[in-house]
């Protein structure tokens, strides 16, 4: 018998949920994080960063409009501006990435203003709703650092979960 989603419909993705399920999951949880931060004002300069990737069409798709709704000027950038808010498309993996070589390096773990919508998915999830959705899946260069957090999340599940925790402690 094929496993079946808490809807009763067959499971298609291999995160667990059907199709309408793990989309409506994944948008709801993005929604989520925006309502985290201030919301943005009228007079707001909003530039999302957009470094070509799945996850800067993601953006589009559900943050965009959201943005045009409230009637907030959005400009995409490739790089950092100097001033207003920023939206990047930095996901889970990207911000436990910058902890580790942070800590590792012996560095200071800064707090800024940048509002991260994706935070809370890993690439796996980005990729599920890319493949869902019709996008180009999203493929991350490997180094050293990045290596060693996916050896250990298969060892560990959870680690990114709870890195991401610990650096959002430190900074609070």
């Amino acid at each position: 018998m094929a496993e079946t989603c808490k809807c009763g419909k067959k499971k298609e993705s291999d995160l667990g949920y059907c199709k309408k399920c793990f989309i409506k999951i994944f948008e709801k949880r993005i929604r989520r994080e925006l309502q985290k931060y201030t919301w943005f004002t009228k007079k707001d300069k909003v530039t999302i960063l957009d470094d070509g990737t799945c996850k800067v069409a993601i953006l589009k798709q559900l943050v965009l409009p959201l943005l045009e709704q409230a009637r907030i000027n959005v400009k995409f950038r490739k790089s950092m501006p100097k001033a207003g808010r920023i939206i990047s498309a930095e996901n889970m993996e990207d911000v436990v990435l910058g902890f580790l070589t942070t800590v590792i390096t012996n560095k200071t773990w800064k707090k800024d203003k940048i509002v991260r919508p994706l935070r809370q998915l890993t690439d796996k999830e980005i990729n599920q709703y890319a493949k869902l959705k019709g996008l180009k899946e999203f493929k991350r260069k490997k180094d050293e650092i990045s290596g060693f957090l996916t050896e250990m999340d298969k060892r560990y599940t959870e680690t990114k979960y709870a890195l991401l925790k610990s650096s959002e402690k430190l900074l609070d």
